[in-house]
């Protein structure tokens, strides 16, 4: 059976390229902030409500209600955060709506990938994901606090008996922060 090829993790070099590139267009900006800074899923971005944002000196997003996965709620990295703040500056905007509305009507996969291009870089949106799940990992994050954070369901049994150390989310939110500004 021949051997699974998996695509390069992209470099914070070319994240932090594509983040540049991006800051032209607040609403696209926010998006790909929100896969690079809190690894998520361009499913769970574009699920994301107005009320899921909690910003503040410590930001938090709610992720994955209306989704039918696992709801979390998580610290953000600040710098998506100020991407979010940028955004919804210039928005009216009501609890109920998508947090980045625009972003559902776009195929902004492809998107990325054509931005992506223009630099230099040859990437998927699930690139920016696995990034920022490597990066928390070099930055010290246990396994668990990896499953939790990013919404991942490798671990068997009652997840309710295993214990999360208190802050875990901001821990890897500082260390997505650090390697992508």
């Amino acid at each position: 059976m021949p051997a699974v090829k998996s695509r390069p993790i992209i470099s914070a070099t070319d994240a932090r390229a594509l983040l540049t590139v991006t800051r032209g267009d607040r609403l696209f900006h926010a998006g790909v902030s929100l896969l690079l800074y809190a690894g998520l899923r361009r499913s769970e971005v574009s699920a994301l409500l107005i009320s899921d944002y909690m910003p503040g000196a410590e930001p938090r997003l709610r992720v994955g209600a209306g989704s039918g996965m696992a709801v979390r709620t998580i610290r953000i990295a600040r710098s998506a955060a100020a991407a979010l703040d940028a955004y919804l500056a210039g928005e009216d905007t009501a609890p109920d709506e998508p947090l980045l509305m625009g972003l559902q009507r776009r195929d902004w996969g492809r998107h990325v990938r054509h931005v992506a291009e223009e630099t230099g870089v040859r990437i998927a949106v699930h690139d920016l994901r696995r990034a920022a799940i490597a990066a928390a990992l070099a930055g010290g994050a246990s396994a668990l606090h990896l499953e939790v954070y990013f919404g991942l369901s490798k671990l068997p049994g009652r997840r309710d008996l295993l214990p999360v150390s208190e802050r875990y989310d901001a821990a890897i939110a500082e260390a997505l922060e650090r390697a992508f500004a």
